[in-house]
């Protein structure tokens, strides 16, 4: 499984945000609370559900897409504190 693109609507105190994530390395860099581990967990929240309170605390009004490849494009959507989409069985 690899990571294609990440699309924040709305996670934590990231808006409308978009990554592509090119094939090798990816590389997440910036200054203190320019917003890594918010994407970071946006990604974690995608692919693996948790009924712990996680960082940022989720929301009614968050909104993403994860797009990724497992034997074919995958989408997995986020809107508020549901997922949809091809939601993989095991990360």
């Amino acid at each position: 499984m690899r990571i294609r693109r990440i699309s924040i609507g709305s996670f934590g105190a990231l808006r409308d945000r978009e990554f592509e994530v090119d094939p090798g390395l990816t590389v997440f860099h910036g200054p203190n609370e320019s917003g890594k581990t918010t994407v970071m967990e946006f990604v974690r929240s995608a692919m693996v559900p948790s009924r712990k309170k996680g960082y940022p605390a989720r929301k009614k009004t968050d909104s993403g897409t994860l797009v990724y490849d497992d034997d074919g494009p995958r989408k997995v959507v986020l809107e508020g504190k549901d997922r949809s989409g091809d939601v993989p069985s095991l990360p």
